[in-house]
């Protein structure tokens, strides 16, 4: 049984023999929010060079380079420009997609997407370490649980039907 996130992490790591799966246990500074960013620096709506619209949600592939050169068939590198193509296949043309906002680049600054811990419900948090005090979890999960932090600030949970002490 699996209770703790270093387990999980074990048991993806030894689920492949061969070629084992590479995990990266990630912090929270490794999450970050790029909605302030997109929204100040590219176009709410797109329209190819050609004045075709574009349909976010159709599109298979992306691609944005770092290089001057443009191949149509091939736009693997392409400087601050955005192309893409509708269907899976490899052989359909690429579409170049200005995407940027008047005068504006690729380059925006970008913050962390949470400042502290998001923490766990209230509830949740109760009886996980309620199950602690029953002697239910072993004691290195029992440490884990009451090291959490509860979500959220000011959160009446008194009345809470999930919780039950006995």
């Amino acid at each position: 049984m699996s209770l703790i996130p270093k387990e999980w992490i074990k048991i993806i790591k030894e689920s492949r023999l061969s070629k084992p799966f590479i995990v990266k246990e990630m912090t929270q500074e490794d999450f970050q929010d790029f909605k302030k960013a997109s929204d100040e620096t590219i176009k709410s709506t797109w329209k190819s060079e050609t004045g075709e619209s574009i349909r976010y949600r159709d599109v298979m592939w992306f691609s944005y380079g770092q290089s001057e050169e443009i191949d149509e068939t091939k736009p693997t590198e392409h400087k601050g420009q955005v192309w893409c193509r509708y269907p899976c296949s490899p052989f359909e043309n690429w579409k170049k997609v200005p995407i940027f906002k008047r005068n504006q680049t690729a380059t925006a600054n970008v913050s962390l997407k949470y400042r502290q811990c998001l923490g766990v419900k209230a509830p949740k948090l109760r009886d996980l370490q309620a199950l602690g005090k029953k002697k239910v979890l072993p004691e290195y999960a029992v440490e884990f649980y009451n090291s959490l932090t509860v979500m959220g600030e000011g959160v009446d949970n008194e009345n809470d039907e999930d919780y039950d002490e006995q």
